[in-house]
């Protein structure tokens, strides 16, 4: 269910994440600072 739903609409969850990256608000700033945490942790 969860894959078919994926492929049938990948340019859509695609857009919801570049709206929410590029739209400048606190849960975008929230967004930055944990994907640095996770690439700090990766590194």
């Amino acid at each position: 269910m969860r894959a078919k739903h994926l492929s049938r609409e990948p340019s859509g969850g695609r857009w919801r994440e570049s709206k929410i990256i590029f739209s400048p608000s606190v849960s975008h700033f929230h967004s930055v600072m944990l994907l640095l945490r996770m690439v700090i942790n990766n590194n």
